[in-house]
């Protein structure tokens, strides 16, 4: 069974390094290391300023969502097939030692989340909260610990009948983490000493119990790829996943306000709005870039920040072009093909304006400068007339 966990693994990486070329591409690789560099440089601000009582619950409120997110992230990993349930039935007591070392696996792999959380956590807990440093190696430690607790309930799903409900769930995985983080900024050792027993009272339940459930840990497994699938499906077509049309009634007046008169711009604009592709990573990197631009408040590094991320909005809708090649009815209509690539460029011209608004109003509010603000209204404009019009009309001379 140790062979056969290594070959799945070994399978499992070879895919996700497939993709990883796509989704690592020099567009988001750019954008990451100007919001990276952005946050970073407003937090080391942060770390300067005079510590204050709404500084304080605000360091008090960033320590509980690391809590929760470094404990959390991440998913129970089998990596078992649907055929496992035929194939490899016979072998249910071998089957056992495939999936302790599926847990091992996950304990060395998932305490690098929370050493990375910690890492991040420990200048502010130690210069707002002004804790000790002894104390904060603690609370490091007590993250990796319950992010060991969280895989060993995975480890348990796989192994005991009953199943967990939702209420379990939030309790186990939002509550008492919340909690235990805490108490360990009160008490550190007493809070620790808890959390190790309790991972190593299910270490040691999850090894003496029951026998493999065979279809709870296939369909978990199964929803964790969907789900990871899902994700690089953002960055580049996965044929595992499908994507439908929907039909949305609460985004009729955006058709309307990008599809005017024309007929072909009419069916760009309901492609844009119906697949969940193009609408869903607009919308996405919106948010993302407004909060991103948001958050810093270095008037130039804002304004560099949202004319790239902006570039990156505009260039990811590109494909609308090649939407309708392979739909007869739109080649068959000359006056609709001929028209596409005009359509197009009229839609992301009237798409454009979301990101001079919405990075406008974040610079003004992170800067306080409406010079900057203003400036970066008119970088951006500039930015996407360029895009939609001039560069679509030469990649339409060069595809021609």
């Amino acid at each position: 069974m140790n062979e056969v966990w290594h070959q799945r693994l070994t399978a499992y990486h070879k895919e996700l390094l497939r993709y990883a070329k796509y989704i690592f591409n020099d567009h988001f690789i750019i954008a990451v290391l100007f919001l990276l560099g952005g946050i970073g440089y407003e937090y080391a601000q942060l770390l300067r300023t005079p510590v204050t009582r709404q500084l304080q619950w605000g360091a008090l409120l960033i320590t509980v969502c690391c809590v929760v997110i470094t404990t959390n992230l991440g998913h129970w990993m089998t990596l078992m097939k649907p055929a496992d349930w035929v194939f490899l039935r016979p072998e249910t007591v071998r089957m056992t030692w495939y999936l302790q070392t599926a847990w091992r696996y996950n304990l060395a792999v998932g305490w690098g989340v929370p050493l990375v959380g910690g890492i991040i956590v420990i200048p502010l807990l130690h210069h707002v909260l002004a804790i000790s440093q002894g104390t904060v190696l603690l609370f490091v430690m007590g993250l990796i610990i319950m992010r060991g607790v969280v895989i060993t309930a995975g480890y348990c799903q796989s192994m005991r009948p009953d199943e967990a409900g939702w209420q379990k769930q939030l309790i186990f995985r939002g509550v008492l983490p919340v909690i235990s983080g805490l108490v360990m900024l009160v008490s550190p050792w007493l809070a620790l000493v808890v959390i190790f027993a309790w991972l190593v009272g299910g270490s040691v339940l999850a090894h003496h119990q029951g026998t493999v459930q065979w279809q709870r840990s296939i369909t978990t497994e199964q929803h964790r790829m969907q789900r990871l699938y899902r994700i690089i499906n953002l960055f580049v077509t996965v044929p595992t996943v499908t994507v439908r049309a929907h039909r949305r009634r609460w985004a009729d007046g955006m058709v309307r306000l990008l599809a005017g008169q024309d007929a072909m711009q009419g069916l760009v604009a309901r492609a844009f709005v119906r697949s969940g592709d193009y609408l869903g990573m607009f919308v996405r990197l919106l948010l993302v870039g407004t909060v991103g631009v948001l958050v810093v408040h270095n008037g130039w590094l804002a304004v560099a920040l949202a004319v790239i991320i902006d570039y990156l909005i505009i260039f990811q809708l590109f494909p609308l072009e090649h939407h309708f090649d392979d739909a007869i009815f739109v080649r068959i209509t000359p006056s609709l093909w001929t028209q596409r690539k005009v359509a197009v460029r009229r839609v992301l011209s009237r798409l454009s304006w979301a990101p001079v608004i919405c990075f406008t109003g974040a610079v003004l509010c992170g800067t306080r400068s409406l010079e900057l603000a203003g400036l970066s209204g008119v970088l951006i404009a500039v930015e996407n007339y360029l895009l939609s019009a001039v560069f679509q009309r030469f990649r339409g001379r060069r595809n021609a």
